[in-house]
């Protein structure tokens, strides 16, 4: 039986959206005869946690995180990740500006103590955990970036041979977004490029990250996006009208649903046209930003913070499911398209220009894509969902677990020719 340890940030019951990636990795593994360990943080670096959430039934190894900036901000009562984190993940413990000399520079030495994110204080806890362990790999999933430096040393450890699981760029992304980082952008690439070195794999999911580590890893870099399971059973849409819009999760990084606000407005469409239903922690400034545009107060339905299930509930009870894009962010595959797939519901996306995920909406029929700085492009979706469905998806089985997953795992198992049960020491 081949064995692989996940090093990873997040983890079920962590509701953080890079969480389902290393589930979904853990049960197909377990699943197809890997004998399945999960090095993560407690529970309280993972927050926000769903205590309803289902776990992966594999061994899981939690380990503090002994980073003092988040130390001190869990004993000032503050949730260390309660706020949905940066992709590039870097400064945690960050100090306002105008703070005294001395914080800044106890600051930037506690930045080079903690390099390069603060979640590298993990790295002694998690060699003590595995201490006497053998594994065939390990396999770091970045963000937080310290994943990869954590995951090389446990693999250098354990004997096993490392493979890097990139959802978001590392030293591209301090390049794009050099606020996240407080220290230089080349002391990341050099790290980073140590990582890549000990790497016998590299994974990426989306074509932008993978083209990028491409030109600078010496193994097989390979795409593997997220991916999702079909329903069990077909789920028709509700009736219509009013045409319900489902926007669910964080307004975070710039994401803003005043384009498609405007939209409405200025088509003069009351709540018998179209209803759009908001679950997370911003549900308020929608709703703020609709009474100034002179909406009536029936067309958003703050829901508020609700669990996971909840959510996608509401996915399934709308007509079509907003998605969000990000200036900076074109790399990515927003978590949520996978998740409303899950659902059988089309999807609006709102992307800048040059993004990864237009293509795959147009490629795989999956809904609607506008710029949300062109309000005409705007208005002509708003008018093709109100107008009637979408037209049907195509290919659909190679977003679907089952494919996706199985040729993970034969890359992984490709690493394993002649795999054997290693047991505890």
């Amino acid at each position: 039986m081949p064995s692989i340890l996940l090093v990873t940030a997040w983890f079920a019951p962590s509701r953080q959206i890079g969480a389902r990636r290393l589930d979904r990795i853990a049960s197909v593994l377990q699943a197809a005869g890997w004998q399945v360990t999960v090095l993560c943080p407690q529970l309280q670096f993972m927050a926000p946690n769903d205590p309803k959430m289902p776990i992966p039934p594999v061994e899981i190894l939690q380990v503090n995180v002994w980073a003092p900036r988040l130390w001190a901000k869990k004993l000032a009562r503050r949730n260390v990740a309660a706020a949905e984190p940066l992709p590039s993940q870097g400064r945690a413990g960050a100090v306002a500006k105008g703070a005294r000399p001395w914080v800044q520079l106890a600051n930037k030495a506690l930045s080079v103590l903690e390099f390069p994110d603060p979640f590298q204080a993990m790295l002694l806890p998690a060699l003590a955990a595995v201490r006497g362990r053998r594994f065939d790999v390990v396999l770091g999933s970045l963000p937080w970036r310290s994943m990869g430096p954590v995951a090389a040393a446990v693999a250098r450890a354990t004997g096993a041979q490392l493979v890097l699981d990139y959802r978001d760029p590392w030293a591209e992304g301090v390049a794009e977004h050099p606020s996240t980082s407080e220290l230089p952008a080349p002391w990341h690439r050099w790290l980073e490029d140590r990582c890549l070195q000990q790497a016998i794999l590299v994974t990426g999911v989306s074509p932008t990250i993978v083209r990028w580590l491409t030109a600078r890893a010496a193994c097989p870099v390979v795409l593997v996006t997220n991916a999702y399971d079909p329903a069990a059973a077909p789920q028709p849409l509700p009736p219509r009208p009013p045409v319900r819009l489902v926007y669910t999760g964080s307004l975070a990084y710039g994401r803003d649903l005043l384009p498609v606000l405007q939209a409405i407005a200025a088509a003069g469409l009351g709540p018998e046209q179209v209803v759009i239903d908001v679950a997370g922690p911003h549900g308020a400034s929608v709703t703020a930003q609709a009474a100034e545009l002179g909406l009536d107060p029936r067309q958003v339905v703050d829901h508020g913070m609700v669990p996971s299930q909840r959510a996608q509930e509401l996915v399934a009870a709308g007509h079509a499911a907003l998605v969000l894009g990000s200036r900076g962010f074109e790399y990515a595959y927003p978590g949520k398209i996978f998740e409303i797939l899950a659902k059988e519901r089309p999807m609006w996306l709102l992307s800048p220009p040059g993004a990864d995920a237009p293509d795959l909406i147009a490629r795989h029929h999956l809904g609607w894509v506008s710029d949300p700085s062109d309000p005409a492009a705007v208005q002509r979706a708003l008018t093709l969902i109100l107008s009637g469905p979408a037209d049907p998806p195509i290919d659909l089985h190679l977003l679907q677990a089952d494919h996706v997953m199985a040729n993970l795992q034969q890359r992984l198992r490709a690493l394993v020719p002649h795999p054997t049960h290693r047991a505890k020491a």
